[in-house]
């Protein structure tokens, strides 16, 4: 769902890259960077470029993973969900 309305309203001039990480972002709710390398035949490089790019445009949001401090997990934006939830609620009027 924040994927079709990431590539739809938001998300135009992101690498297919990006797209496969909030794909799997969405369907884990949240990840970190080496499940995203070993889940997805990507280079560890362009990973943390696209995340780097997803963060930038707010796509995504950066938390520390309270078990260990030193690992960073990644989860859809709020801003994102509350878009969802927004237009969810314009489709609803409309039917």
């Amino acid at each position: 769902m924040a994927l079709d309305f990431i590539k739809n309203q938001e998300g135009k001039g992101l690498s297919g890259s990006a797209y496969k990480i909030i794909e799997l972002i969405e369907k884990k709710g949240i990840i970190s960077a080496s499940e995203l390398t070993e889940e997805l035949p990507i280079s560890t490089r362009t990973i943390h470029y696209s995340l780097k790019r997803l963060l930038e445009g707010k796509y995504i949001n950066k938390r520390p993973y309270l078990n260990d401090m030193r690992q960073t997990r990644y989860t859809i934006s709020e801003e994102i969900i509350e878009k969802l939830k927004t237009e969810g609620k314009m489709l609803k009027k409309n039917i």
